[in-house]
C-alpha cells in the first residue's frame, strides 16, 4: 500500500458519525467484565479461558489511529515528542490522578491497622505510578494501587515515541519502522509469552513487554488509518465493507470468550486492526450519531479509570464474593451499573476541579 496522507478535505468529513463510538462502549464493558471475572471466577465452571483483555488492544489501535489522522492539527501546537507528551499529559492526568486517589483511599480503608507511615511507604514505593510513568520499566513490575493504570502509562510513552517519529520521519516510519516494530514485538511475544493478556512483565529496561505491546498496537493503528484512507479514496459504497467490520468485531468477541491467553490473540489483533479501520468510515446510522451515545462513549476512559477500585477493593470487601453463580451474575450487573454511574459523576467532578484550579492559576499569575 502506498503512503497515504489524509488531506484536509478528508479531515473535515464527519468523523463522529460512525460506529467507533458504539465499539468503544462495548469493548470497555468487555474489559470490565474480564477484570470482574478475574476476581469472582464466573467462567470457571464453563470451561472457557475468557480473553476479553483483547479490548485493551482495541483501545491501543484506536489511539494509534487517532494520533496518525490528527497529525496535521497536532503538529501546529506540538513541535516535538515532548510537546505532544505534555499536551496529552495535561489533558488526561487530572483524571488519572483522581482515579489514583480514589483507589488509594479504598486501598487503605479496606485494610486493618494501617497508619500514616504505611501510606507514606506505599506512596514512596509507587512513586512512578503516581505520575503515570511506571511504563518506562525503571521499577519492579505492575503490582500497583490501580492495577489497570499501566495502559495509560504505556499510551503516554508510546505516543511520545510515535509522534516524534511521525513528525520527523513520517514516510520512513510508516513504511519501514512501524511494520518492523510490529513484526519484532509480536514475534518476540508470540514465541516467549504465547499470548497477549499477561504481557505486562518487565525484566530490565529493554525487556519491557508492556511497551512492546503498546507500541506494536499503536503502530497497527497507523496501518488502520492508512487502510481507512485507502477505502475512502477508492470505494464509493462502503455498506458491505462496514458489515465486514462488524463481523470482524463480533468474531473477535465471541472467539476470545472461549479461547484466551493463546497465540490466537495475535490473529484477533490483526482482525481488530482491519475492523477499526472500517469502523471509522462515515455512517448514516442515527444511533451512532445520537448525543447520548457520544456522551456515553466519552466517559469510557473514566469507566476504565474507576472500575478497578470497585472490583478490587469495594465489592469484595463490603459485599463479599458469593459462591452461587446466580448471585455472582447479580453482582456483575450491579458492578457494571455502579461503575457506569460513577464514571459520569467522576467525569463531572474532575472537569469542575480542573476549571477551579485553572481559575486560581489565572488569578495568581494576573
Amino acid at each position: 500500500m502506498n503512503h497515504i496522507v489524509l488531506g484536509k478535505d478528508k479531515q473535515k468529513m464527519n468523523t463522529k458519525n460512525n460506529s467507533i463510538t458504539i465499539w468503544r462502549i462495548i469493548f470497555t464493558y468487555l474489559i470490565l467484565i474480564f477484570h470482574f471475572d478475574n476476581k469472582y471466577c464466573i467462567t470457571t465452571g464453563f470451561d472457557v479461558e475468557i480473553g476479553w483483555y483483547i479490548g485493551v488492544e482495541f483501545f491501543f489501535i484506536v489511539s494509534g489511529y487517532l494520533l496518525y489522522t490528527g497529525m496535521d492539527k497536532l503538529a501546529q501546537k506540538c513541535h516535538s515528542g515532548w510537546d505532544y507528551f505534555l499536551y496529552r499529559y495535561k489533558t488526561i492526568y487530572p483524571y488519572y490522578l483522581g482515579a489514583f486517589i480514589f483507589s488509594f483511599i479504598f486501598y487503605f480503608l479496606t485494610k486493618d491497622g494501617v497508619g500514616i507511615m504505611d501510606m507514606v511507604k506505599v506512596l514512596s514505593n509507587d512513586f512512578f505510578e503516581v505520575f503515570a510513568l511506571h511504563g518506562i520499566g525503571l521499577d519492579d513490575g505492575w503490582t500497583y494501587i490501580n492495577n489497570t493504570s499501566w495502559f495509560i502509562s504505556i499510551m503516554f510513552i508510546s505516543g511520545f515515541i510515535i509522534f516524534h517519529c511521525l513528525l520527523k520521519w513520517k514516510h520512513n516510519f510508516c513504511n519501514f519502522v512501524a511494520p518492523l516494530i510490529i513484526m519484532v514485538s509480536f514475534s518476540y511475544l508470540y514465541r516467549n509469552m504465547h499470548g497477549i493478556g499477561a504481557v505486562v512483565q518487565i525484566s530490565g529496561l529493554y525487556n519491557n513487554q508492556a511497551l512492546m505491546r503498546g507500541l506494536a498496537d499503536m503502530c497497527l493503528g497507523i496501518m488502520a488509518a492508512r487502510l481507512n484512507g485507502y477505502i475512502r479514496e477508492n470505494c464509493k459504497n462502503t455498506k458491505w465493507i462496514r458489515l465486514g467490520g462488524v463481523m470482524g468485531f463480533v468474531f473477535v468477541i465471541l472467539c476470545s470468550l472461549k479461547f484466551g491467553n493463546s497465540t490466537t490473540d495475535f490473529l484477533y489483533v490483526m482482525i481488530l486492526t482491519v475492523s477499526v479501520a472500517i469502523a471509522f468510515l462515515p455512517s448514516e446510522n442515527k444511533i451512532f450519531s445520537h448525543k447520548f451515545i457520544h456522551k456515553w462513549s466519552a466517559v469510557t476512559m473514566s469507566m476504565y479509570f474507576v472500575h478497578d477500585a470497585f472490583r478490587t477493593f469495594i465489592f469484595p470487601v463490603y459485599l463479599g464474593i458469593p459462591k452461587s453463580l446466580g448471585m455472582k451474575l447479580v453482582y456483575l450487573l450491579l458492578y457494571l451499573l455502579v461503575v457506569t454511574g460513577s464514571a459520569f459523576v467522576f467525569e463531572m467532578v474532575i472537569q469542575w476541579l480542573v476549571k477551579k484550579v485553572n481559575a486560581i492559576v489565572r488569578r495568581a499569575v494576573s
